[in-house]
């Protein structure tokens, strides 16, 4: 796989699916790279690209971008959405259930009409209800207040794997701050399994021997592959 800065003129290889370390000496480029990745994966504008052999990726889609593994929102809108298709297509194949909640849906939609009945307004439905419609004003959360670092962050690694069935990429900025070595290892050997291009962006990375058998990549105060 190939990445591509369109406003730095800078481009080097990464590994697919495979744990990848970019050490940035220079602090500028450092941000700046950053701030290229997050524009790109908040569907901004396309200053950063990742090409898999002649496809391109769409980051905006595929592709997650973690600055801190303490703002991780496992409510992420797209970890949320594919959890309520996930909840949908279970009740699609349990036919009890599928009795049980048509029979709930009508009882709340009769009561809602003899409750608009009952007001001063002439009211309609704009749309009928549905499992899907009950769900999302329900505000269903992810549970994660009593989750280590770690854990949470282990669920978030599942989580895209869920959601981005092709191509996932995950960019992660200073892992090695925030995790030891053994915890890093660990989600490394995660995103392998989950077959997720795990891209680990470091502005300080000098003195540290191990990169958890991660491909690394140095680029110097010029930005050039040492």
């Amino acid at each position: 796989m190939n990445i591509t800065f369109h406003d730095l003129d800078l481009s080097f290889e990464i590994q697919k699916q495979v744990p990848n370390v970019i050490a940035i000496e220079s602090p500028t480029y450092f941000s700046l790279v950053v701030g290229s990745i997050n524009s790109s994966v908040l569907g901004e504008n396309q200053s950063c690209c990742v090409n898999d052999e002649l496809d391109s990726i769409d980051l905006s889609k595929n592709a997650f971008l973690c600055c801190s593994p303490f703002y991780i929102d496992l409510n992420d809108k797209r970890f949320l959405a594919y959890a309520i298709k996930q909840i949908q297509f279970i009740a699609s194949n349990e036919p009890a259930i599928q009795v049980e909640l048509s029979e709930s849906i009508s009882h709340l939609q009769s009561s809602i009409f003899k409750l608009i009945e009952k007001s001063d307004f002439d009211l309609d439905f704009s749309k009928p209800l549905s499992l899907s419609s009950i769900l999302k004003v329900l505000g269903l959360t992810f549970q994660q207040e009593d989750m280590s670092l770690l854990s949470k962050n282990i669920e978030y690694i599942k989580l895209i794997s869920k959601v981005v069935p092709n191509n996932p990429v995950l960019f992660f900025v200073n892992l090695y701050s925030y995790f030891e070595e053994n915890e890093i290892s660990e989600l490394f050997k995660l995103s392998q399994a989950m077959e997720i291009t795990f891209v680990d962006f470091e502005g300080n990375f000098k003195g540290k021997s191990s990169i958890c058998n991660a491909t690394l990549t140095t680029l110097d105060n010029d930005l050039c592959i040492i």
